[in-house]
């Protein structure tokens, strides 16, 4: 039976591994695997046993924990609140109440998140002891889109500012991303230059990859191993590596992704933690205590045993409100006729595989319910050996339903974003906070000329657009925040350019600093196209109207020879004073034109004069008397005539006529004529 305590070179622990020695060891074996944290501590609140499955995955290891105060473990906040509340909670329950306790959890890796831990009193042979039992707190409630929002920005800034090198490899072993304190442990100046490279190419030998990859693909995962590189400058370092596979839903690898740091002092590490840098779910041997009982009856978990044939043989009661079975008919069914039948096949190769003595990595299940709902199960099945034979089956299950249901509802959202992008007409483009393009649709790669998607991902915004572009773009965006109808003459690949309008927007984080922009690009060729001809037609309209407003002022002012150095301007419709010097401009050169000794100006048609344009008609016959023509004024209504003798105009000099006929006859009498009226028809001969 394996020691369930470390060897820890620290004498004041080797003291106390003495006095625990006396007790017996206890094997971890006994205490399951869970996925949430279980343990025991003894009546002074120190751990005595944890789950080891749930320490690692906080990325600790026993010795962070085991023997020492629990409230002072590892992943608590060393705070003073936080060790107090803790401790204060394992104290009331070691006085017999039964407690439940909310605190942060910070594991060695990545953010810290809230967990419920409960306490209870145990009485056993050996004493009184503490059962914990803890709840990670969910995360798919009504804020899990929010947080996935920033998962993407949370994820990249954590890469970004953590100290240890981590990485990613596709299934051919080339690098697809890997953070800035990995690219310089390896000597590189930047994380690009590694991007697309293979891993083979950094290891100091050949073999020590493929051991590497070998021990990966036989147990998914491995920590602490380590191997010597080589950097840029073919100068070799030691790494320690941590690598997870990722598999898809038929178990086929897709990516490896894992962290690594430099060694430096290996002195002692060998002789504590063991040659064997693999984590294995071994048989759980028989040695149920009293102890266990409080984890068997876990409130938060399911746990459950069943035979070879899938019988079961014990069941907590979460396993009852779960699936809404009585005891009764539990022992009717078998764990066979709860799977459903989608994952039946899976769910009972797992089975088998255990009840042979194997191991199988936590699965996502299906159970049937008595109402016929489904709920989703993330279950683990270990092997019980007792006299060195495998003789029943511990499962574990999580209900995962909400989580399923939020990533379902998350992957649909996502695949309609993602079919919105590539359908759309506009080009979109995300970058980093220096300008290099993250990410884009397929119309982005058009617009710019590029055949695949992976050719613009990675290119700098100062390759599409020029740099004076670039730095007015980033500059309005610094001061307002965003930039609409930003337009410029965007790059091709092929040396030509393409007008493009741009609405931009800054991308920050949670924390408000800038972390890149993202925004949308539309070709405006045929806009450009269309408003260069709406241009050329308003051009055109203005010279048209230009033309159509010479004429009409020339209509506006006829002057009509109706005899020999005789003419006529009849005057209609309303007189301004622009109309009215217009009149003068256009008649004196006529007069000068024809010789004309007389002139008839008729404003019969005209409704109204003001004091303005008599004045500036009186002028024009006083112009026509100093070129020597004699000016007669016709057809001036009642109304006219009331209108010039209120305002006092003086029409004294200016010789009037009733009408334009009696005009003429005066005009051409001044000529030399003589006019007689000939017979009943009226008709005046000269």
């Amino acid at each position: 039976m394996r020691k369930a305590v470390i060897s820890d070179p620290d004498a004041r622990i080797r003291d106390r591994d003495d006095s625990y020695s006396k007790k017996g060891r206890i094997s971890h074996d006994v205490v399951p695997p869970a996925l949430r944290f279980t343990g025991v501590t003894d009546s002074r609140g120190r751990l005595e046993i944890a789950s080891e499955a749930a320490i690692n995955e906080l990325g600790y290891t026993e010795r962070d924990a085991i023997r020492k105060p629990f409230w002072e473990a590892a992943w608590f906040s060393p705070s003073i609140e936080s060790q107090k509340k803790v401790k204060d909670a394992l104290l009331r329950s070691i006085g017999g109440e039964s407690v439940r306790c909310r605190v942060d959890t910070f594991p060695k890796k990545g953010h810290s998140f809230p967990m419920t831990f409960s306490f209870s009193l145990v009485k056993g042979r050996e004493g009184d002891m503490v059962s914990i039992v803890s709840e990670q707190e969910s995360v798919y409630d009504d804020d899990y889109s929010e947080a996935f929002k920033t998962t993407e920005q949370k994820l990249a800034s954590i890469l970004e500012l953590s100290h240890e090198g981590c990485f990613g490899l596709d299934t051919k072993g080339r690098i697809v991303s890997i953070n800035y304190s990995g690219a310089r442990l390896l000597g590189y100046g930047s994380a690009e230059e590694l991007v697309g490279m293979r891993m083979a190419q950094l290891w100091a030998s050949a073999e020590q990859g493929r051991e590497f990859l070998k021990e990966l693909a036989q147990d998914g995962r491995i920590t602490g191993y380590k191997s010597t590189f080589k950097k840029e400058d073919d100068e070799q370092i030691s790494l320690e590596l941590d690598a997870l596979l990722l598999h898809s839903e038929d178990e086929s690898c897709m990516e490896i992704w894992g962290v690594f740091r430099e060694v430096h002092s290996t002195k002692g590490v060998s002789s504590e933690l063991g040659t064997d840098h693999r984590r294995h779910v071994g048989p759980i041997h028989i040695e149920w205590e009293e102890r266990y009982r409080a984890i068997f009856d876990s409130p938060i978990q399911a746990v459950f045993v069943n035979d070879l044939n899938g019988h079961f043989i014990e069941i907590n009661d979460f396993v009852k409100e779960l699936t809404g079975y009585s005891d009764e008919q539990f022992a009717t069914y078998t764990y066979k006729d709860l799977v459903h039948p989608e994952d039946y096949t899976r769910a009972v190769n797992n089975m088998s595989k255990v009840a042979k003595g194997g191991t199988t990595s936590p699965t996502d299940v299906r159970f049937i319910t008595r109402s016929g709902d489904t709920v989703w199960l993330t279950l683990l099945l270990v092997p019980l050996v007792q006299n060195g034979r495998v003789s029943s089956v511990l499962g574990f299950a999580q209900d995962i339903t909400e989580r399923r249901k939020a990533e379902d509802e998350l992957r649909r959202s996502e695949e309609q974003f993602k079919r919105m992008l590539e359908n759309m007409q506009d080009g979109y483009f995300r970058t980093d906070e220096f300008g290099n393009v993250s990410m884009a649709n397929p119309r982005a790669a058009e617009l710019v000329g590029v055949d695949w998607l992976d050719d613009l991902v990675g290119t700098n915004v100062t390759e599409v657009m020029s740099s004076e572009e670039a730095s007015t773009l980033m500059e309005l965006m610094k001061q307002k925040g965003a930039v609409r109808r930003f337009e410029f003459e965007a790059h091709r690949k092929d040396g030509s350019t393409i007008p493009l309008e741009f609405n931009a927007q800054l991308v920050v984080d949670e924390n408000g600093d800038v972390v890149g922009f993202e925004g949308l690009a539309r070709d405006i060729i045929e806009r450009r196209r269309v408003e260069q001809e709406l241009k050329e037609s308003q051009e055109k309209l203005r010279e048209l109207v230009h033309k159509l407003k010479f004429s009409q002022e020339e209509l506006s002012t006829p002057v009509i020879q109706v005899w020999d150095h005789v003419l006529v301007l009849p005057l209609m419709g309303v007189i301004d004073s622009h109309r009215a010097r217009k009149v003068m401009d256009s008649l004196l050169p006529k007069i000068g034109e024809t010789q004309t000794e007389v002139l008839v100006l008729d404003v019969t048609g005209v409704a109204a004069m003001d004091a303005p344009v008599t004045n500036q008609l009186v002028r024009t016959v006083q112009a026509c008397r100093l070129l020597g023509t004699e000016c007669v004024l016709t057809g001036i209504t009642p109304d006219v005539a009331q209108s010039l003798i209120r305002r006092g105009i003086d029409m004294r000099d200016i010789i009037t006529r009733r009408d334009l006929q009696d005009g003429l006859k005066w005009a051409l009498s001044r000529m030399g004529y003589e006019f007689r009226y000939e017979g009943v028809s009226g008709q005046f001969t000269t």
